[in-house]
């Protein structure tokens, strides 16, 4: 049976011209897109695999991408990962998501999880947890809380184990899930009785002993009040958590105003009550610190930020006063003494330190912050474009590294040239390009369609390769085209002289047979467009009949080839010339001759895919004269336009409607002297008047010219397709 089956391939690859599509496409042949926005790109990509896509939105950039011999997942990953976006399916929906720092994976056949995180929000891992496992986890915690870990080939519960014990949380089971709760040590107090208590307050009024843990101040508040029988109107709503509390000897007054203090309060005592409201005074805790000014040397405003870590002295903590060339420190008398200590040890590595200028010749000095190594990308940086210089402040050690560097790598570029086929050089530098080359690195030879790159060997490689994807021959559209306009008119004849006669057509008269029952050669024989075989005879025998009495006329009938992506443009117009006149510099009617084109106007685009179709877009235009105003003056026009956008099969007709056109043709003769007397006069008038409805109506066939190549590769794939299917299998 596989030598029958083996025989009968071969005979195939022989015989075979064209190659079989399956309806469900499930690869993309070939597919290219230029500097095109990527919903757009998704759009077409769904369309082609007959899928749904939902992009977010936030999924946003331009693409400029060559597919061949794709999947869909294939090309979403090609398209999206390099963006930072990727795709997640539910059902038969594709999901287009930003691309997480982090995954969770499930391995069926093993039974395990993985987890991979860099620097990822806890929050975003839990959920993920619940979508891969289809279980419930809730995240009870600090929004903020990051991890980094790896956790591999581990069940379920382990894994959540490990995640929890690394960031310090505990795990609550509840009936339907499981709660990632953050771990809170309450501290405990010792009350009189020996019992543990929140809080305690005790003694008299000018000598209270406090102690408590994580209470707001609002319940303290309430409690010193009750303790000491104190009257108070409480009108403010703010409140703050004090965590940790314990005062030996303190006054009611003392004790009122830190409590008020730190939610941002304050109390008036008025008629023996006590009012506590807002406060619009800084908190106590702002009074207690200290301030410090100390004189710089060879720091200074510009320098002072990079030198000192924000780290050790956050940026709160100081502030420059450029003028005097001093900062003035805030924070305890502890944290002044250790930021003067800082900066005095680094004002004493600074006396080496200057402002070191350096010019580049040849690499651009924007590209200096990649450039230079990571000890120096976080010291600032002055650039100046215009004359392409740069300048640190430096101690000579480290401006002597950088001068080395630069003269390493700061050196006349090699130069490659590349020759195009097909695409033009100025839509590949305008865009073309894809977004790891630099434009002024490349220039263009207009005498010979070639880009010359300039760069390493490494990068030319690259670039050339994917140059080799792009310019390839784009595909030829066929295009068998036909414009008919379809005409209904009215007569309105009045011939006081002439009678009616009437018109009288036999069956064979009407589908224009001779005495013998076969057709007459009628004007479709000429026409460029097989109609019989497209439309069939019956349609073909009215149409005939149709133009043989007027009711039809081809106004177009032509076959015409264009370019995938590019528009083919055709016309059926006539011009009239006529004499106008302009104003000169003096004010004076000048005479001049100008024309004015009007009729049939069609443009088609045409798009061909991998799968055999053709998306178009065409665009038609019909102007025509109103009204003639008599030789030699301009006429009066109308326009009329349909654009149409279609997806079609390769060689299946198109039919396209919509542009009508109403005409008038008065034609009255009057026999001199005699037609103009009245009443009698109307017997020597003749009327022939004739309104007419037209619309024009557009047939098109478009094919995909297939190349040698093309066929050639259509067999392969069908050949290879039935041994998959019948040997493979078997």
């Amino acid at each position: 049976m596989k030598n029958y089956i083996r025989t009968l391939l071969i005979v195939i690859m022989t015989l075979t011209t064209v190659c079989a599509f399956s309806e469900d496409v499930k690869r993309i042949d070939e597919l290219t897109f230029t500097d095109e926005q990527i919903n757009s790109v998704l759009k077409i990509v769904a369309e082609i695999f007959q899928v749904t896509m939902v992009p977010d939105k936030d999924i946003e950039g331009r693409v400029t991408r060559y597919f061949r011999n794709t999947t869909i997942e294939e090309t979403l990953s090609l398209l999206l990962e390099p963006l930072g976006f990727t795709y997640r399916v539910n059902g038969s929906i594709y999901f287009i998501i930003k691309k997480k720092n982090f995954k969770v994976l499930y391995d069926e056949l093993a039974s395990s999880y993985i987890l991979e995180a860099d620097n990822s929000l806890v929050s975003e891992i839990i959920d993920e947890f619940s979508s891969v496992s289809k279980q419930t986890f809730i995240h009870k915690g600090n929004s903020n809380d990051r991890v980094t870990i790896r956790i591999y080939n581990k069940k379920l519960d382990e894994l959540v184990k490990l995640l929890a014990k690394s960031i310090d949380y505990e795990l609550l089971k509840i009936d339907n899930g499981t709660i990632f709760s953050k771990k809170e040590e309450p501290l405990s107090l010792i009350g009189m009785d020996g019992k543990n208590v929140k809080t305690i307050l005790e003694g008299a009024e000018d000598t209270i002993t406090v102690k408590f843990v994580n209470q707001s101040t609002k319940d303290l508040l309430l409690l010193l009040f009750n303790k000491f029988n104190k009257e108070f109107m409480l009108l403010s709503n703010s409140s703050a958590n004090i965590p940790y509390l314990d005062i030996k000897s303190i006054s009611f007054t003392d004790l009122l105003l830190t409590l008020c203090e730190h939610s941002g309060q304050s109390y008036t005592y008025n008629d023996g009550k006590y009012y506590i409201y807002d406060s619009i005074s800084p908190k106590m805790i702002n009074r207690l610190r200290e301030s410090y000014s100390f004189q710089l040397r060879n720091l200074n405003s510009r320098s002072f930020p990079t030198l000192i870590p924000s780290n050790i002295i956050p940026p709160s903590s100081y502030k420059i006063q450029e003028q005097l060339n001093s900062v003035t420190l805030y924070g305890s008398p502890s944290e002044i003494d250790y930021f003067t200590t800082i900066i005095k040890k680094v004002e004493e590595r600074m006396d080496d330190y200057k402002y070191v200028f350096f010019q580049l010749k040849y690499k651009s000095v924007k590209e200096i912050k990649n450039i230079l190594p990571e000890q120096y990308k976080s010291l600032q940086i002055q650039i100046f474009e215009e004359n392409n210089t740069f300048y640190m402040y430096l101690n000579s050690y480290d401006e002597k590294n950088i001068r080395a560097l630069i003269n390493e790598i700061d050196v006349i570029p090699d130069e490659y040239v590349y020759k195009l086929k097909y695409l033009k050089p100025d839509d590949v530098i305008k865009s073309m390009l894809p977004e790891y080359i630099d434009k002024k690195n490349i220039y263009l030879i207009t005498n010979d369609a070639s880009l010359v790159f300039r760069g390493n060997v490494d990068m030319k490689n690259r670039l050339f390769k994917y140059l080799d994807v792009l310019d390839v021959a784009p595909p030829v559209i066929r295009y068998q085209l036909l414009i008919v306009e379809y005409i209904k008119s009215k007569l309105f004849k009045l011939n006081w002289g002439v009678g009616m006669q009437p018109i009288t057509n036999g069956i064979g008269d009407i589908f224009k047979m001779n005495k013998t029952g076969v057709f007459d050669k009628g004007d479709l024989i000429n026409v460029n467009f097989d109609i019989p075989t497209v439309f069939g005879v019956y349609f073909s025998v009215m149409l005939e009949e149709q133009l043989k009495e007027s009711k039809a006329k081809i106004q177009m009938s032509t076959e015409v080839y264009g370019l995938s992506s590019e528009s083919v443009t055709l016309a059926n117009t006539k011009t009239i010339q006529f004499a106008d006149t302009k104003k000169d510099e003096n004010g004076n009617d000048v005479p001049f001759y100008s024309a004015t084109t009007f009729g049939l106007n069609l443009e088609i685009k045409g798009r061909a895919t991998s799968s055999d179709e053709i998306f178009l877009e065409v665009s038609t235009k019909i102007s025509d004269e109103i009204e003639s105003q008599g030789a030699g003056q301009p006429p009066n026009t109308s326009e009329k336009s349909v654009k149409n956008s279609i997806r079609t099969k390769s060689g299946k007709p198109i039919i396209l409607g919509g542009l009508t056109n109403k005409k008038e043709n008065l034609q009255n003769n009057v026999i001199p002297g005699l037609g103009h007397i009245p009443y009698i006069g109307n017997a020597f008038k003749t009327h022939n008047n004739t309104y007419s409805d037209s619309e024009f109506v557009i047939y098109i066939i478009p094919f995909i010219n297939k190349t040698t190549e093309d066929i050639k590769n259509e067999q392969n794939k069908y050949v290879r397709n039935l041994y998959e299917t019948f040997i493979e299998k078997n």
